[in-house]
């Protein structure tokens, strides 16, 4: 489902990731993990295309992303739900119409059809009895399932969330994982999480990868990642990274 090849991550004459390579399946639950500012949040871009590669290819369900026409590279993103890490929600907008917004804008329902899923998708991540209220009016973990609720309302094949639990307490952090694990069971899509909380990585992976030192490091499943032989992998994990954790870059 995507494809990374060869994959170069930059910004003028300084390189953030280079020789990134990864293959993730069709319904794979693959989670990015890493120390701050190393690139995590800067590759999911990549992979959403809302940025474009210094160099590499990005293929997303067998089409190479640089060579589509802009309509044609829509047509791809339009198959992808991202959860950004703030939620970047419309805050002028009720909950209802942060859903439907791109319902109507999108996929072209008109208000009656798009109110529809908009109910559904509320009541399935439970908040339902927000519909009326705005961001602002409604907790943290309301937001985070606001966000999911809309990321998923055009059910596409690929989800992309990064670090959907940060500022959450544990119990809504777990409460938020098990939401999306169902999710992803009923609409059968394939996920890219980026989480720091180990617990949750461990919950939620298919398989992991680790992003230091301008590499991503896939460290395999659950398991494989926790007997890793990179003493980097195994001192992020385990709490013990040595050194600087942040880049002169933003995550």
């Amino acid at each position: 489902m995507i494809h990374l090849k060869n994959l170069g991550i930059g910004f003028k004459s300084t390189t953030l990731l280079s020789g990134v390579n990864l293959q993730i399946k069709d319904e794979e639950s693959f989670v990015l993990l890493g120390p701050s500012g190393h690139g995590k949040s800067i590759l999911l871009k990549v992979i959403a295309g809302i940025m474009p590669p210094t160099e590499g290819q990005v293929i997303i369900a067998g089409h190479d992303m640089a060579g589509l026409t802009e309509l044609e590279k829509h047509e791809i993103m339009f198959n992808m739900g991202m959860l950004f890490q703030k939620n970047a929600l419309f805050d002028s907008m009720t909950v209802g119409e942060n859903i439907a917004f791109p319902l109507m804008e999108v996929r072209g329902l008109n208000e009656k059809q798009a109110d529809t899923i908009v109910d559904r998708y509320l009541e399935a991540v439970g908040i339902l009895e927000a519909k009326a209220l705005y961001p602002d009016e409604i907790s943290g973990g309301m937001q985070k399932r606001l966000g999911i609720a809309r990321a998923l309302s055009l059910t596409p094949k690929i989800v992309l969330y990064d670090d959907p639990t940060a500022g959450l307490d544990p119990i809504t952090s777990r409460k938020i994982i098990t939401l999306i694990k169902d999710m992803k069971s009923q609409q059968k899509s394939t996920l890219v999480t980026i989480t720091n909380n180990m617990n949750r990585a461990f919950e939620m992976a298919d398989r992991l990868g680790v992003v230091i030192d301008g590499e991503l490091i896939v460290t395999g499943s659950v398991e494989q990642t926790k007997n890793h032989p990179d003493k980097r992998v195994q001192q992020f994990i385990n709490g013990q990274l040595k050194g600087p954790l942040t880049r002169d870059f933003n995550d």
